[in-house]
């Protein structure tokens, strides 16, 4: 750090001017002096206290007082106005002094109906040259504050700055900052304004306002003038009543329809009326007009949103005076919203190759998801949702287009629920390094915002990241009962899952698929762990670490046995590849159209068909118990009749209950999708975990090592000669240190927690500035109830894995070759009784890689 900023301190020192950008961070544990007779009748918790900056006694700055109230403020770059410019030189700075103030406001009542307000002193700090140079690296520092003799006489609290040598492009913010009306910022001067990673001017910060960036700016259906929108809508209304939207074609004598919203401006005339038929063809050619989004690095996600059927209609009037559903298609991405082109009255709107329907999002995440949402657009009063769908964009394959069609629901977190139409979108994901973009996903999942100028703007971002029950507080029958019908699921599927793996297992019956033959191969498994865990019990801990990661990779198995090749993920030994070689070397194979969807659905019937016929067992079963009851009822007393209202105290606490079972069924709902592999990546992080600790730890003697920990256990914690350490802990006690190492790690994590909030209050800031006050919170996860599924399958090119054995196979492989190294390690007698049953079972495993290598199986 001190050499990156070396070349700063030298410009302080040798320039004639020298421009510092200071920031005024915020202060902590402030004091309202007793002494004071101003402070009588200011309560603490309700100042908001200012600062006025002094340099050679001139004032140069004053900031708003903060928005928060308390002892505690922060002050944010724009709505405090944090930032100002030093403009010095090296002689000025050796004999001047800084002088920051910090007041809080106090209104006085006046018995003419008047209110004064006075500026109440509350401490000062003072920085000189020495100050400046020692920090002039960008880096957070406190300073005590002093009272009016500039003494520390009692602890006023600490005032908390930064500052640096500023840049042309602070310089431009910071003016911009100032103005009353201050145009929207550049979000690259935003971004580094915000992440401050150096302050030396770069060569982008230096040419960026002369070099503007050529990609146009794109404004949001929902954000443009509606005065506007409302005339051309009426115009438009009124130019469909004396125009006409059909046409009849001379050649053919077919019904040509209109192409909404305009037809392609390169031709006009041949466009602006379309045959239905070739209205989808043009649907499905290439898009013409892009829009880049997004500030990640990683990779490119190219969406298209090709077209809606069967939305219903949501306008008033209807057929009866051709008022249906203006309907637009609302996408965010990470850190980033875009919206489509309205199509006005149409229940099965197509958005053409020319339209604004095609975005590309610069990826920042490879594990983030993709949110899209359907309106219904009202001039007057709110856009009316129509559906969502949530698009796991981590499963699918890299430069490979998939053309998709999902169900839209209003949610997904309610059991009953009714398709609103479907939406059919055209998707390409594209990695610029495929082993940066799988090392990526080792990084925490940021948090990510998406800000908007309009409350109507915001309804719509927010019910696109979280549909119709976004509040888990806010008490609903509904939405409660569906909670409460998820956790049964859960709790059937997992009987479901311990029946079904113990019976396939213990009667070894077919498990994988190979050459159409179903083979036991997961037994084989089971058996071969079980024979050597007999005989080295001491093994149980790298056994159990492997179980898990054999778990995970038999349920990998399954996802990828599924009929339907939509279902289908990488392979295990697919992602170590990538991170080997760093390229994908999977072979590519053309999904057909609708390749699969019988067999899929013949699975999922009869899937629903079991779990019906259990119910209804279940139902006679409690039907019969009921009646056993009622036979044998002995109960003689007079009944009372049961309450008909709920008490205003468990309404109030309902609210409070049902979020504490939604957090519940997020974390099934967490542990869910990473045992089925919905989040690839991320179960395949967990799967390598498991699977090098295990190996790892079969090297290990693991007799020598539990027999010595046990007798550190007995000897060490169990003896009698605890009775000491008791003595010493009550001992301990009366010296109070206890409470001086909690309020020591108190202060620790109240600093943390201070910094954080510190970012995130002026991360907010510029973000308001740049892009609107209205904030919502992208969902790093798609922890939803239920998993969206395309519906259909369109004709395209994707990456495919033939063989499904693969994992397993190589998985038995490495587990016999940890078992041949153990059995190395061991005595030799024991390894020659052993090495029969371990030369069968590697040349079963050797039959079956020759198997799985096979490219006709």
């Amino acid at each position: 750090m001190e050499d990156a900023y070396a070349d700063s301190n030298d410009n302080i020192g040798n320039c004639d001017e020298t421009v510092i950008l200071f920031e005024l961070v915020g202060a902590r544990h402030l004091v309202l002096r007793e002494e004071d007779d101003l402070v009588q009748g200011i309560d603490p918790n309700s100042i908001q206290p200012f600062c006025v900056v002094k340099y050679d006694g001139k004032r140069i700055h004053k900031t708003k007082p903060s928005e928060e109230l308390g002892c505690d403020p922060i002050w944010t770059p724009h709505s405090s106005k944090s930032l100002f410019l030093l403009r010095t030189t090296a002689k000025e700075m050796s004999r001047s002094i800084m002088n920051i103030s910090v007041y809080t406001k106090k209104e006085s009542s006046l018995p003419s109906m008047l209110t004064t307000v006075t500026n109440v002193f509350m401490g000062q700090v003072h920085i000189d040259s020495m100050i400046i140079r020692s920090h002039c690296a960008e880096e957070r520092f406190e300073l005590n504050i002093e009272d009016e003799l500039g003494e520390q006489t009692s602890n006023l609290g600490t005032l908390a700055l930064r500052y640096r040598v500023a840049t042309p492009s602070d310089i431009e913010i910071l003016s911009m900052l100032n103005r009353e009306s201050a145009p929207p910022l550049h979000t690259e001067l935003v971004g580094d304004m915000i992440t401050n990673s150096t302050s030396r001017p770069t060569e982008k910060a230096l040419n960026l306002f002369h070099n503007r960036p050529t990609r146009p700016v794109a404004t949001l259906v929902t954000e443009k003038d509606e005065k506007e929108i409302a005339q051309n809508s009426f115009l438009q209304s009124v130019g469909y009543i004396f125009t006409e939207q059909t046409a009849t074609c001379p050649e053919t004598g077919q019904t040509k329809v209109r192409v909404k919203p305009y037809p392609d401006p390169d031709r006009s005339e041949k466009t602006k009326f379309l045959r239905p038929h070739d209205l989808n063809v043009e649907t499905r050619l290439p898009s013409s007009k892009w829009t880049e989004a997004g500030s990640g690095s990683i990779g490119k996600l190219f969406v298209e949103i090709l077209s809606c059927d069967d939305l219903p209609n949501l306008d008033s009037g209807g057929e009866i005076i051709g008022n249906f559903t203006d309907s637009f298609c609302t996408l965010v991405y990470e850190d980033t919203c875009a919206m489509t082109d309205v199509i006005d009255d149409e229940l099965s709107p197509r958005w053409m190759p020319w339209t604004n329907r095609a975005f590309a999002f610069n990826v920042m995440h490879p594990a983030s998801i993709l949110y899209l949402g359907v309106f219904d657009f009202d001039v007057l009063g709110t856009h009316d949702p129509i559906g969502r769908v949530a698009v796991n964009v981590c499963n699918l394959q890299r430069d490979t287009i998939h053309t998709i069609t999902y169900n839209l629901y209003p949610s997904s977190n309610v059991t009953e629920r009714k398709a609103a139409g479907t939406i059919t979108i055209r998707v390409r994901l594209e990695w610029f390094d495929p082993r940066a973009a799988l090392l990526a996903t080792l990084k925490p999942r940021p948090n990510m915002h998406v800000n908007v100028s309009k409350e109507k703007s915001f309804t719509v971002v927010r019910y696109t990241c979280y549909g119709e029950h976004d509040n888990m507080e806010k008490f609903d029958m509904t939405l409660m009962r569906s909670y409460i019908n998820e956790i049964f699921v859960y709790k059937a599927a997992v009987s479901y899952a311990l029946s079904d793996t113990f019976t396939s297992l213990i009667l070894w019956k077919g498990q994988v698929e190979i050459c159409s033959v179903m083979l036991p191969l997961h037994s084989l498994i089971l058996f071969i762990s079980s024979t050597r865990l007999v005989e080295k019990p001491q093994l149980i801990v790298p056994y159990s670490l492997l179980g898990i990661a054999w778990m995970m990779l038999a349920n990998l198995t399954i996802v990828r046995q599924h009929p339907s090749p939509w279902q289908s993920r990488l392979s295990f030994f697919d992602y170590l590849n990538i991170l080997r070689t760093g390229k994908s070397s999977i072979p590519v194979k053309a999904i057909r159209e609708y390749e699969g969807a019988e067999a899929a659905k013949a699975y999922e019937l009869a899937w629903e068909k079991r779990v019906e016929k259990d119910r209804k067992i279940a139902e006679k079963k409690a039907e019969l118990l009921q009646e056993i009851n009622n036979i044998g009822d002995v109960n003689i007393h007079t009944e009372v009749s049961n309450q008909a209202f709920i008490p205003v105290d468990l309404l109030n606490r309902l609210g409070r209950y049902q979020g504490i079972v939604g957090r519940m069924c997020r974390k099934f709902r967490f542990v869910k999708i990473i045992l089925t592999w919905e989040e690839s990546i991320v179960s395949f992080l967990v799967t390598a975990t498991f699977l090098s600790a295990g190996l790892v730890a079969l090297l290990l003697p693991w007799g020598f090592i539990l027999t010595w920990a046990g007798r550190i256990i007995a000897w060490g914690f169990l003896g009698p000669h605890m009775k000491l350490v008791d003595l010493f802990l009550r001992a301990n006690e009366k010296k109070d240190g206890k409470l001086k190492n909690l309020i020591k790690n108190f202060d620790m994590q109240s600093n943390n927690a201070r910094l954080s909030r510190e970012e995130a209050l002026k991360v907010k800031d510029m973000k308001e500035v740049a892009f609107g006050t209205y904030s919502v919170q992208v969902p790093s996860f798609n922890l939803c109830k239920f998993e969206n599924i395309s519906r259909s399958h369109v004709p395209q090119k994707i990456t495919f894995s033939l063989i499904y054995i693969s994992d397993i196979v190589q998985f038995l492989l490495y587990t016999q070759l940890a078992i041949t190294i153990d059995l190395c390690l061991s005595h030799r007698q024991e390894y020659t009784e052993k090495l029969p049953h371990v030369v069968m079972s590697e040349i079963i495993c050797g039959f079956l890689w020759q198997a799985s290598e096979d490219k006709t199986c």
